[in-house]
């Protein structure tokens, strides 16, 4: 109720205002562990477009995730896939990861997190 309800005063005070939320990538997990009832929030309508904290190192879990996220929504909202740029270990790996976000068709992603390794080793060996 709390993100029906935070939706909902955000629409009110602000209705071009955005609104999403970043969750765990399994909504069962997400639901049980994390009180995350992304899918439902997203089908109701609560979230303009959500962000799940796609972490992995492996691209075919990546992918796997990705596409069950895209079932689970069915186009209720775009998913930008969340990508654990932390964890990996080359600018090649993230760009590996971009790429696969592009192929499912997905508008966007977002990296974790923006730091000085990031920002200096990464970025600049990203073609675009």
């Amino acid at each position: 109720s709390l993100v029906e309800e935070v939706s909902q005063a955000v629409r009110k005070a602000n209705p071009q205002a955005r609104i999403s939320a970043a969750v765990w990538h399994s909504p069962d997990t997400g639901l049980r562990d994390y009180a995350q009832d992304w899918v439902r929030w997203a089908k109701a309508g609560y979230l303009d477009f959500v962000v799940p904290m796609n972490y992995t190192v492996n691209q075919n879990t990546l992918e796997g995730w990705i596409e069950d996220q895209k079932d689970l929504v069915d186009g209720r909202v775009p998913i930008y896939a969340g990508l654990g740029s932390y964890m990996l270990k080359s600018p090649q790996q993230l760009n590996q990861q971009i790429n696969l976000c592009r192929k499912a068709g997905l508008p966007g992603y977002i990296l974790y997190n923006y730091d000085e390794r990031l920002k200096k080793r990464f970025l600049p060996e990203l073609p675009n």
